[in-house]
């Protein structure tokens, strides 16, 4: 995504590198989509007694809000290509168009989908570090819960 807004307009390199941004965020969603039903059918394992209220209250919190940036990333996509005259292309298969060409429409969701973005890399960087911090500093069993 960042490479891709760099690329000269109206040029095949620029058409490529965004449909297949698309496509990846398509096939994201779908993968997505199938953790979120993995997680409601599916019950985590107790955290460990070990922990300490606020980092199990932590945990909850950061857990809401990557799933609720997952799947507003990929919405937010969408929809900014939705009110644009491209669409949305999954690997050459024209999706849906949601909306119609409007510019500032398109640029509020383009501003949003770049903003949860980085949320989520954010997130996702502090969730890579707390759970190296339980593998290799408490050593409480928290990565080996996470494994299936």
């Amino acid at each position: 995504g960042y490479y891709m807004v760099d690329i000269p307009r109206n040029t095949p390199a620029r058409a490529f590198y965004f449909n297949l941004h698309k496509s990846f965020g398509m096939t994201g969603a779908i993968f997505i989509a199938a953790q979120i039903i993995w997680h409601f059918t599916h019950r985590a394992p107790p955290l460990p007694t070990t922990m300490a209220a606020w980092e199990k209250k932590a945990t909850h919190v950061a857990h809401g809000v990557l799933y609720f940036l997952m799947v507003a990333v990929p919405i937010s996509g969408y929809l900014s290509s939705s009110f644009s005259k491209y669409g949305v292309h999954l690997f050459g298969l024209k999706l849906p168009h949601w909306g119609w060409d409007d510019q500032a429409l398109r640029d509020m969701w383009v501003s949003l989908h770049s903003i949860i973005s980085m949320a989520l890399v954010a997130l996702v960087v502090i969730h890579v570090l707390a759970a190296l911090k339980h593998m290799l500093m408490d050593r409480d069993g928290v990565m080996e819960r996470m494994l299936p």
